[in-house]
């Protein structure tokens, strides 16, 4: 199984390419249950075999477990991450 971290790092790496609609697709993928935020509980629904994944993509984005992510901070995350990656 690939690593979350892996996942996001390819989302990322390519935000510079995908229309801000397609940012929001995939946000509304991650707000599992609608919300319009996404939460830990959201996360966990995407490795339900593995709450160990989420608790770890979690720390490595620098969120805590109780943070609610806006679609404005998602948009945050993704810019801040985008500018560690090696080109």
């Amino acid at each position: 199984m690939r690593r979350y971290s892996e996942f996001v790092s390819a989302a990322i790496a390519c935000t510079n390419y995908l229309p801000e609609s397609q940012l929001r697709l995939a946000f509304n993928r991650l707000d599992a249950d609608n919300s319009g935020t996404v939460e830990f509980d959201d996360l966990k629904q995407l490795f339900p075999d593995n709450v160990d994944e989420a608790n770890e993509m979690m720390r490595e984005l620098n969120i805590s477990p109780h943070e609610r992510i806006t679609y404005e901070r998602f948009l945050e995350l993704m810019r801040c991450v985008q500018t560690y990656l090696p080109v």
